[in-house]
């Protein structure tokens, strides 16, 4: 899978339900502002749906995909999107009220970085403790002598996708590096299970695919910061001992 697709998917993984962007508002942002078919080619084979959600990304005009991916097409777009609270009009959306604005979240963000100092220390002590915690499970599971169950897998696998999904944005490189490693122990331990044909293989699947579609947003991410796959490993090397 090429980056810029999983760059694609990271920047759709954005949008919040009740917004949409076009493919040029994608391409835009990826700074590939002649790319927006491309963007539409990496959505219409999105292999992480519904972490990914395409349905969030309609034509320049506002019209929805024809050929949108999931069965039933654009009608399937309709019924997604107005459960969202999007309103479609014959296969329109307006964008005026419903287009995604990124640099309106970055101003929130902005406004929220003016909190009071106090409580941003709080708030990033809390995260960090959540992550370390993530670690420290992590070690414990890896120094075994047996492996954990499929329900504490899938516990602590749950764990860490909630944890992403809450602190993904304002996540520092080391933080990264550690979520990286993290989702890339659970997906191997998935896929080597599956191929013992574990009796819960279907779940470890799902649970797998979900911790390589986070580690590989990660390291696109980290690339684009400028470290290189040799750098990540050398990290891995010096802090897990791998």
């Amino acid at each position: 899978m090429t980056e810029f697709k999983e760059a694609v998917y990271a920047v759709v993984s954005r949008i919040p339900a009740g917004k949409v962007a076009t493919y040029g508002d994608i391409a835009a942002i990826l700074g590939e502002r002649k790319k927006a078919r491309a963007v539409g080619s990496a959505l219409h084979v999105n292999p992480h749906a519904p972490q990914v959600p395409c349905h969030r990304v309609v034509n320049a005009s506002g019209a929805l995909a024809e050929n949108f991916g999931a069965e039933g097409g654009a009608e399937t777009q309709a019924t997604r999107l107005q459960a969202e609270g999007v309103r479609v009009e014959n296969g329109h959306v307006d964008l005026n009220l419903y287009r995604w604005q990124p640099e309106a979240e970055q101003a929130d963000d902005k406004a929220e970085a003016q909190a009071p100092a106090a409580e941003e220390s709080k708030a990033a002590k809390e995260e960090g403790k959540a992550l370390q915690t993530l670690i420290e499970r992590l070690k414990g599971y890896l120094n075994m002598e047996g492996e954990i169950s499929f329900a504490e897998y899938a516990s602590y696998a749950q764990e860490v996708f909630a944890y992403l999904q809450e602190n993904y944005q304002p996540m520092e490189k080391e933080e990264l590096l550690n979520a990286q490693y993290i989702c890339f122990i659970l997906y191997s331990n998935a896929a080597e299970r599956m191929s013992r044909k574990d009796a819960n293989r279907k779940k470890y699947k799902k649970l797998g695919d979900k911790a390589n579609f986070w580690r590989e947003a990660i390291v696109v991410r980290l690339q684009k910061a400028g470290m290189s796959q040799q750098e990540m490993q050398v990290w891995q090397s010096s802090n897990w001992g791998e």
